[in-house]
């Protein structure tokens, strides 16, 4: 469809890009349901009673949500929601949604699911506000593979938490997810798999053998280095422990593979 207006009353009418000046052609967004985005939101708002929003503040807010064109209503329903019924201020609850509606959708799950795990009784019961700092953490504050950090996450709360993993206490867990998770903000994300190679790896008679503190704390180190570290960690280690090769007893080869190891990831300027 173009866009058309008038000069004068009797110029002809031309296209907004015409003979515009260089690189801003694209300026303009095509295809946002603007009223669509708009009616959704501020029928939720209507339909809201608790909120106790006055009809006028209703339509600016559905304005302001509407600005995240596709999808944005959705997702400022969802979070608007999820927030309210955890126990937010509506007015909080519905300044996280907007800030969601302008957001894409990889970092509202992202946030939803870090949320929901944090703050559920059923998972990490965190309070309220620590649960939303953790899932802004790996949301709206994540440079990276939003996705990734929330499946890493999900991953490393489910193994400490559980009774076949680590069974540490759930709040203990949550600050290890987040922390781990946010590791991969360097490398694009996807680094729980890794740390959990380099733990059981760590953990093995084939392996150091450590106990299971310091195996999470060379784990995480490991990870911290880059993806493929781990990788070649435990390539030297296993030279290096070994009569074939240079036959280091566990302190000089744990020595030795962690110098491969962050020899391994190189920096690019």
């Amino acid at each position: 469809m173009l866009i058309i207006f008038a000069l004068s009353a009797t110029a002809a009418p031309r296209k907004l890009t015409d003979n515009a000046p260089s690189g801003t052609q694209n300026t303009f967004r095509e295809g946002c349901p603007f009223s669509q985005e708009f009616i959704t939101a501020n029928e939720y708002l209507r339909s809201q009673k608790d909120f106790g929003i006055p009809e006028p503040e209703a339509r600016k807010l559905a304005t302001q949500a509407a600005g995240g064109c596709i999808g944005a209503a959705k997702r400022f329903i969802r979070v608007t929601s999820m927030l309210t019924h955890a126990g937010l201020l509506p007015k909080d609850a519905v300044q996280s949604g907007l800030q969601f509606a302008a957001r894409t959708e990889a970092e509202t799950e992202a946030f939803i699911t870090v949320f929901h795990r944090a703050f559920h009784k059923a998972y990490l019961d965190l309070d309220i506000n620590s649960a939303l700092k953790m899932a802004h953490s790996l949301s709206t504050q994540f440079e990276g593979n939003v996705a990734a950090a929330r499946d890493d996450f999900a991953t490393i709360v489910e193994f400490c938490a559980h009774e076949d993993g680590l069974d540490l206490p759930r709040p203990a867990c949550g600050e290890m997810g987040a922390r781990i998770a946010r590791l991969g903000q360097n490398f694009g994300g996807g680094i729980s798999n890794h740390f959990l190679n380099a733990f059981d790896f760590l953990r093995s008679k084939k392996g150091p053998a450590l106990p299971t503190g310091a195996a999470l704390k060379q784990a995480e180190e490991l990870v911290g280095m880059g993806l493929v570290s781990v990788e070649n960690f435990i390539q030297a280690f296993r030279y290096a422990a070994s009569k074939s090769g240079l036959q280091m007893d566990n302190a000089a080869a744990m020595t030795f593979a962690k110098e491969m190891a962050q020899k391994a990831y190189r920096k690019i300027d």
